[in-house]
This record gives structure tokens, sequence and C-alpha cells, in this order.
């Protein structure tokens, strides 16, 4: 999937590729990204599925089935004193949904934590437009 988005640090249009792949080099594999849940609430997700749909009398609706990182990004989350990262929760694996593609905002680089296998580190310092989204949240 092809993501188009402005980049608030040059202002030009930048692409973010996002896969979903059972067998990524012999190994499954789910991009995450963050997305626009509701007008002022966005949220990480992660891809479980990317499909396109007829519906007869409306046309194709694209869609993807995801997994909800936590409830809201700049919602309940904390910093990593070490890594100086947002650690974010995953929500339960029983509440996937789906969401139109066009909510998509940009691909987002998470980590597992390792201590905590409910937890992701989103990965800021790779991304400008990533970093300049969270700096606003720490």
């Amino acid at each position: 999937l092809k993501v188009n988005y402005e980049s608030s640090v040059d202002w030009k249009v930048v692409t973010d590729h996002l896969l979903c792949n059972l067998s990524f080099y012999g190994q499954p594999w789910y991009d995450c990204a963050l997305i626009q849940l509701m007008e002022t609430e966005t949220v990480f997700v992660h891809l479980i599925s990317i499909f396109t749909c007829n519906v007869l009398g409306v046309g194709s609706i694209s869609l993807a089935f995801v997994q909800l990182l936590t409830a809201k990004a700049g919602g309940t989350h904390r910093i990593d004193i070490n890594l100086w990262l947002i650690c974010i929760k995953a929500a339960p694996h029983n509440n996937p949904i789906f969401i139109p593609i066009q909510s998509i905002l940009y691909g987002a680089v998470v980590a597992p934590n390792p201590s905590h296998p409910s937890e992701f580190f989103v990965i800021d310092h790779i991304d400008g437009d990533m970093f300049l989204c969270m700096k606003s949240q720490k």
C-alpha cells in the first residue's frame, strides 16, 4: 500500500510503502501506521490485512483490518527514561477493527518492548515527520 502525505518537515509530498504479508522472507510481516480515528483523535495500528470490496451500487471501497496499539496517540502513554521513546500499549487482541484506507496518515516504525509483551516503542528518531508528531506529545 502506498500512502502519500505532505511532509511537515519540508512540505513536499512523501510516500510511505506499507506491507502486510504472511510470508515476507519466510516470516510474517505487518507494518504499523498512524491513522486518523476521529476528527481530533489519532491512533497507532498494526495492519493485519488490506483489501478492496466491490459494493453493488456504491463501487469499490478500500479497507484495512487493523489491531489498535493505543487508545489515543497523546492519550495514556509513558516515556522510557533510558531510550527517551514513547511507549504505547496494545489493545486486547480480540478487538481488531476495519478502517477506510484514506484514514491512514503515514507509516510508523514501532518495536516491541522486550520487558513487556503488550508494549511497543515508537521509533521517532529516523523519520522527521514522526519526530515532529511525537515531539508534540512528549
